[in-house]
């Protein structure tokens, strides 16, 4: 966990999961007479995955960034050594 991406990634996943938890604890005390518990379920499995996923794209999308960001750097290095 030295790069900055795994921390945020991390720190990106670790909130949404407490966020989804309180939500369907919320959601199911609250609407008891509307909430069907494998209807629950399912939303909750569904909402642990979309966390999951989006946070793959958002790693993905990081190191991209930071792969472009390093060629950009050494090509004004070589530019600033040659000038």
């Amino acid at each position: 966990m030295k790069t900055n991406t795994s921390k945020i990634t991390l720190i990106y996943v670790f909130i949404l999961m407490i966020v989804t938890v309180i939500g369907h604890q919320l959601f199911a005390n609250y609407f008891h007479e509307s909430a069907d518990k494998s209807t629950l379920r399912y939303s909750f499995v569904k909402d642990i995955i979309f966390i999951l996923f989006s946070g793959l794209m958002l790693k993905l999308i990081l190191m991209q960034n930071k792969k472009k960001n390093k060629s950009v750097f050494e090509k004004l290095q070589l530019t600033n050594i040659e000038i």
